[in-house]
């Protein structure tokens, strides 16, 4: 006679949806393991600041190297040049970095590693290292860098990528001390209820353009568009612009007048001097995290800097070019759909 007594739940089992819960644990935490063995628990881009020092030039970082840690990857990192690595520290040809050894940059604020907490991103069939740095606010060469250890050709799903975020990130929900981008002399403001803006980013344009209004007073008021919404969030149809971080500002062109919408500038009708005028000036402010530029303008953006005396170190750190579109580094930075604006980010 079958034995009909009821018995307790197996709830101990292994389930499918179990199994494959605990697949994706392991996915994101096994990096953070291997990770804390090669490195004593401090990944090689956390090196502690106290080793800071001011000196002629910018400022001197002294960092210990660790293994597999290379000039190269330190060019990629912190915005330099290898050869510029190897100079500073008398490395000759072939004469590689040893684990332990001290090695010396000297960097300007703008190239300082300012990312304060680390989060961790699983990659989604069809992502790419370039659309996950845009969801997260942070630059593509950062983000190769952060996950050296992945192929920067597929990134393959279910990869755990490393993604360290300064303090307000540009798609939180939410920011404090929102306010409101005021009438001011040199640009026209498209939409009010969509310039809304943190202190620094305020603080950031106005006094970049009553600088230019200053210095250009026959210039056309140049066209501001989307910040953020008063309360932040999501604002169409962009990715970020969702804590007031993220302002998208004209070029300057040879065409007199100004217009209400963005129009297509060609290398041929940039106003090279004002425009790079103006990007210098928000530089200047030390706030600017990266600056979105269509790849073909940054060569005459480039040579206009050149021209007013930015020495060639500084103009490796501040432009992508001539790296190429994909190419890392700068922070002045192709990223499409950037061909009759300026995407500037501040901290």
């Amino acid at each position: 006679m079958p034995d009909t007594t009821p018995h307790p739940t197996r709830t101990g089992l292994l389930t499918p949806e179990r199994l494959l819960l605990a697949i994706a644990v392991l996915l994101v935490l096994l990096p953070q393991i291997v990770e804390a063995q090669d490195y004593g628990g401090r990944p090689p881009w956390a090196w502690p600041t106290s080793s800071w020092s001011t000196e002629a030039g910018g400022t001197r970082i002294s960092l210990e190297v660790k293994p597999r840690t290379t000039t190269t990857w330190l060019a990629r990192r912190f915005g330099v040049s290898a050869e510029r690595i190897r100079a500073w520290n008398r490395l000759g040809a072939g004469e590689r970095l040893e684990p332990g050894e001290q090695v010396v940059l000297y960097l300007t604020p703008e190239a300082l590693p300012r990312h304060m907490r680390r989060v961790v991103h699983v990659a989604s069939p069809g992502e790419t290292f370039a659309s996950v740095a845009e969801q997260h606010g942070v630059g593509v060469g950062d983000l190769i860098s952060w996950n050296w250890r992945l192929s920067r050709d597929v990134l393959l799903p279910g990869s755990a990528l490393f993604v360290y975020l300064s303090d307000g990130r540009a798609r939180d929900r939410h920011f404090p001390g929102a306010t409101q981008l005021p009438e001011g002399p040199g640009y026209v403001v498209r939409n009010p209820e969509r310039a809304w803006g943190s202190a620094a980013m305020i603080a950031t344009l106005t006094e970049a353009f009553a600088a230019m209004a200053e210095r250009y007073p026959e210039a056309p008021p140049l066209h501001i568009g989307d910040l953020s919404r008063a309360e932040g969030g999501f604002l169409t149809p962009h990715v970020s612009h969702r804590a007031g971080r993220d302002v998208d500002i004209a070029y300057y062109t040879t065409s007199e007048g100004t217009s209400r919408r963005f129009a297509p500038v060609t290398p041929a009708t940039l106003d090279a001097e004002k425009t790079w005028a103006l990007m210098e000036r928000l530089l200047a402010s030390g706030r600017v995290r990266m600056m979105f530029v269509d790849y073909e303008l940054q060569r005459p953006l480039m040579e206009e800097a050149r021209r007013v005396g930015v020495d060639e170190a500084r103009l490796q750190r501040l432009f992508q070019y001539p790296a190429g579109r994909f190419g890392g580094g700068g922070i002045i930075h192709h990223w499409p759909g950037h061909g009759d604006h300026v995407h500037v980010r501040v901290w």
